[in-house]
């Protein structure tokens, strides 16, 4: 099956989504820390070892509510990309439908609409990181594993 990088604040979360993905028969790795710091670094272990098909990146850290924003742009200006395939988000910011980001016109969603595009995100990858909610998780990385690698640009290595 797929190897999943899950990145999350919330050891709890984490595991809940980590359990399910081991059950459906994929390898998952959980990187729980308090600051992005932390993930950073021990993000970047992860990517020594081995390359992913998924990183599912929770978006809201205490105490800063887009603490995976910064995590995922510093990934991505580092020039690591190249050490994953996909891109899941979950985040608070997000009802059960995700298209919903794409008429945000003001407050978190809105930030969370500006980022999702810029960093060419599909909605149908931004997910509610509520618990409970394995099964949209597990449908999405087998959308993704379904439609293959994705092409990457020759210079920076970012899926086009």
């Amino acid at each position: 099956m797929s190897n999943i990088l899950l990145v999350d604040d919330d050891e709890g979360k984490g595991q809940h989504d980590q359990r399910a993905l081991i059950q459906a028969g994929h390898t998952a790795v959980l990187v729980c820390e308090e600051r992005v710091e932390g993930f950073y670094r021990r993000i970047l272990d992860e990517f020594a070892r081995q390359e992913w098909d998924v990183l599912v990146l929770d978006i809201g850290y205490v105490p800063d509510q887009f603490g995976g924003i910064k995590l995922y742009n510093r990934l991505v200006s580092g020039g690591y990309h190249r050490h994953w395939d996909h891109t899941i988000i979950k985040t608070k910011y997000v009802g059960s439908i995700p298209s919903n980001l794409a008429v945000a016109t003001e407050g978190e969603h809105f930030i969370m609409r500006v980022f999702v595009e810029t960093a060419g995100i599909a909605y149908d990858s931004v997910l509610t990181s509520m618990v409970g909610q394995p099964k949209a998780l597990l449908d999405r990385i087998d959308q993704l594993m379904a439609m293959g690698k994705p092409a990457r640009c020759a210079t920076c290595q970012r899926p086009i």
